[in-house]
């Protein structure tokens, strides 16, 4: 395979740009086309990064909690992943990530999503849900003044951003924010629905 370019080439003078590069597997043979590429991907809210809450649940940890979070699905949110298949995207032991999982749930960055139900419905793969958390700051002084807890969709992404920055400027946050999706006759239909509750703001 060819080289890749030197980032000062890729980057000149710093200007926030990219290169998009092919390598092919084997070099004397062109790949036949068309290609495919799985270009899906999740955030990690740096907050709690810079915060220093991977102490809290260890490298490990952090890394059963990216792989879990990376089966997450798109419109509910809920990642179906096994032990044996954490284990053998991290190189992990089957007992390194139980305890790993143990310590997500315990500091709340991730929740299992059967609790609710007998033990014994249970199967090999689990079903958990990502918990979001960010601290609410007052504007002028940086005072913590509280925070900001839900539950990970990706389809919900954009629209709980929205909400989360009206409730800065409001104090209002929504009870429930809902998707749907409706198959009309010639394409579907996509319709976000954010219910607010009329409670009481916070003190300014």
């Amino acid at each position: 395979m060819s080289n890749f370019k030197a980032l000062d080439q890729l980057l000149t003078g710093l200007e926030p740009r990219t290169s998009l590069q092919f390598h092919a597997a084997k070099e004397s043979t062109p790949p036949a086309l068309p290609l495919s590429v799985r270009t899906t991907w999740f955030r990690i809210l740096d907050e709690r990064i810079q915060r220093g809450e991977i102490k809290s649940i260890s490298p490990v940890g952090f890394a059963v909690y990216a792989v879990i979070k990376s089966f997450s699905q798109i419109d509910t949110g809920i990642a179906c992943v096994s032990h044996e298949t954490i284990g053998k995207l991290t190189g992990l032991s089957r007992s390194t990530v139980i305890r790993a999982v143990q310590a997500l749930m315990k500091h709340q960055w991730i929740r299992d999503a059967d609790a609710d139900t007998p033990a014994s419905r249970h199967g090999r793969t689990k079903r958990y849900v990502v918990i979001e958390r960010l601290l609410a700051r007052a504007a002028d002084t940086g005072e913590v003044v509280g925070e900001v807890v839900w539950t990970n969709v990706p389809r919900l992404q954009r629209t709980t951003e929205s909400a989360l920055k009206e409730f800065c400027q409001t104090g209002e946050l929504p009870v429930r924010i809902a998707y749907h999706r409706h198959l009309r006759v010639t394409e579907f239909e996509e319709t976000y629905m954010v219910t607010h509750s009329p409670g009481p703001t916070p003190n300014r």
